[in-house]
Parts: C-alpha cells; structure tokens; sequence
C-alpha cells in the first residue's frame, strides 16, 4: 500500500511516547479480558484496563491473573485479586464471579508502582477500589451504587455447571 510520503517528523516514536505511567491512583474501565500463556506455558487470565481521565487518558494497563499456575501462591493471589477486582467494581455478588466478562466495561480505581523484573520496567496494579459514589448535593458517600448497569443474569439452569466450583478452579483445557 502506497503512503504517498507520509511526513512523521513531528511525531515521537511508540515506545518514547507510550511507555510505562508514572506510579499513581488511575481511574480505569476494564475493556478487555484474555487467556494468554506465561513464560512457563500455563495459561492466564489478563485484563486490559484503560484509562478514563486525567493526563494519562486512553493509556493501557494490564493485569495477568494465573489462576492455573502450579504454585499454590501465584493461583492464590489470582483469587483475591479477582475478590478485590469484584469489589471495587462493586459486582452484586463478589463471592461468585462466574465469568471473567461480568468485569467488562466497569470502572474503579487503581493504584500503580513500577516494577522491574528479568524483562525491565513495567507498570503493576498494587491496589484496587471502588470510584466515590456521590450523594445529593456533589459529597462523596460510601453507599454503593452500580457505575456500569450490572447485566441481565443468567438463569441458574443456564449456567455451564463445573465439578470443581467456580471455572476459575478447573484446569484450563
């Protein structure tokens, strides 16, 4: 395809332009959920979240949940993120969370550092919490109210029925 000679000189390259945020408090919106594979060959459940104002607006991050990793404590800390994901999006009931697309399209906040590992410097979701809810006259309150309408549900009949619980506690294939 012809590109009738682009001129790029004003703009800065993807990865000066776009790199990691500084650490902060991002309000977020997730918009996408994947099964990838680790480095070690077990799947993962990653989230993308972007976010919704502020400087940083549009900007991505991503969060891997290993709920099948053979090590007890990654699969642990997969669960109580996906516990502490469901309460800040203020999911009806963040005991049960069936599916990983009830979290699409809902908003929280999150709270970032930056960490580096074996692959260099990448961004790390440290905290999660539900947006402020305001009350009449613009205070902030504590009452939760839904941010994104919560989606018709599933009757019980309808649901896939696993052996082992939630899909979460069954292997990936």
């Amino acid at each position: 395809m012809q590109l009738h000679s682009m001129n790029l000189s004003s703009l800065k390259g993807f990865n000066e332009e776009y790199g990691i945020l500084p650490p902060g408090v991002y309000h977020v919106r997730i918009v996408d959920d994947a099964m990838r594979v680790a480095h070690n060959g077990t799947q993962y459940l990653n989230l993308r979240y972007d976010v919704v104002e502020g400087p940083h607006t549009h900007r991505c991050l991503f969060d891997g949940l290993h709920f099948w990793n053979p090590n007890e404590a990654a699969r642990r800390l997969a669960q109580q993120k996906l516990k502490s994901i469901a309460l800040a999006v203020r999911l009806p009931n963040p005991d049960v969370v069936q599916d990983s697309a009830e979290l699409l399209q809902r908003e929280m906040l999150v709270s970032v550092r930056i960490k580096t590992d074996d692959y260099g410097e990448k961004n790390e979701i440290r905290l999660y919490k539900p947006l402020p809810v305001l009350q009449a006259g613009g205070q902030s309150g504590s009452a939760p109210a839904a941010v994104v309408p919560a989606a018709a549900p599933v009757p019980v009949a309808a649901q896939p029925q696993t052996a082992g619980g939630t899909p979460w506690d069954q292997p990936p294939f």
